[in-house]
């Protein structure tokens, strides 16, 4: 079993790779985070926020309904 175990994990991981290497090969691609600033929130629906790169980069195109991995920081 345990070797079976070692196999998946190794064809996980290489098709990690490969999904980070598709990103990372786009126009404006990058993998990793990246600051962003949040801008106005779309008249269309409450939920849907427009993000900007803080450093004026240009992004990745993307479709809508796509998800994010946001991460935060709290000032106490």
């Amino acid at each position: 079993m345990p070797g079976n175990l070692i196999s998946i994990t190794n064809l996980m991981s290489g098709h990690e790779a490969k999904l980070y290497e598709q990103q990372t090969s786009k126009t404006n691609g990058w993998t990793g985070w990246r600051p962003f600033i949040l801008g106005k929130r779309s008249r269309i629906r409450d939920h849907v926020f427009h993000l900007y790169p803080s450093d004026g980069g240009k992004v990745t195109p993307h479709l809508p309904g796509q998800y994010l991995s946001i991460r935060t920081f709290l000032n106490p």
